[in-house]
């Protein structure tokens, strides 16, 4: 089951494991919010229907869809070669100027 505590306030959501929170999930996946697809899978997706297409536009700089897509292939490989699985949690981090 999903995880459905993003779309509450801190403290309102339903309680985990509770009729009511897998009936959220639910509703949530029919309508498309929540899918089961991983990002990865999204950006591959996205790359292959639309290559050239803009994933990312900032500070006048263009990152395309193909271009998103080899980038995180070479970001798995680099987490993968530190020890990283495909079970292992990871954060990243933006700058807070942009």
């Amino acid at each position: 089951m999903l995880d459905v505590t993003s779309v509450f306030p801190p403290g309102t959501g339903p309680a985990p494991g509770s009729a009511h929170e897998r009936y959220v999930a639910d509703r949530l996946a029919e309508v498309g919010l929540w899918g089961t697809a991983t990002l990865a899978e999204v950006v591959r997706g996205h790359a292959l229907r639309n290559p050239d297409g803009a994933a990312f536009i900032a500070e006048g700089e263009r990152l395309t869809w193909r271009e998103f897509d080899r980038q995180s292939d070479v970001l798995a490989a680099r987490l993968a070669e530190a020890g990283s699985r495909s079970s292992t949690c990871s954060a990243s981090r933006a700058r807070s100027d942009c």
